[in-house]
């Protein structure tokens, strides 16, 4: 993994194969209409009295990709959208199943996705449901 420093702080890059992840899942949900981002989650490192302090950048468990559905998802629209992107044979952390879990149990779509293929296994069949109700 990669890092850069100025001015005393140290930062991590994203991970390139999770990029491979994100990628399409963010191209395939701004097709669908879906307004999301990438939630950049990095911290900082910075060095105090001669030792490595981590800062986080969010709160733990904040999902990669954060959204919602966009007027053309009918009754759906306006629903909280949260994926948490995995590469290979990562998993989730306590704190992201945590977080994925409150929201779906709050009427929200969460997805842990290994791929594009989990992502449409959720809002492919919301989205024809959707479309039957137009």
């Amino acid at each position: 993994m990669k890092s850069f420093r100025f001015a005393g702080i140290h930062r991590k890059r994203d991970n390139p194969e999770k990029r491979l992840v994100q990628t399409p899942i963010l191209s395939y949900l701004r097709f669908m209409g879906v307004y999301c981002y990438h939630h950049k989650n990095h911290g900082i490192k910075i060095k105090q009295a001669g030792r490595d302090i981590w800062l986080p950048g969010s709160k733990q468990g904040i999902p990669d990709i954060i959204g919602f559905l966009g007027p053309r998802w009918g009754r759906f629209k306006g629903r909280f959208v949260a994926i948490e992107c995995k590469y290979g044979k990562n998993t989730a952390s306590p704190e992201q199943v945590l977080f994925l879990d409150d929201a779906k149990k709050s009427g929200c779509i969460s997805i842990l996705a290994y791929d594009l293929k989990d992502v449409q296994a959720v809002l492919d069949p919301l989205q024809k449901e959707a479309d039957k109700g137009a």
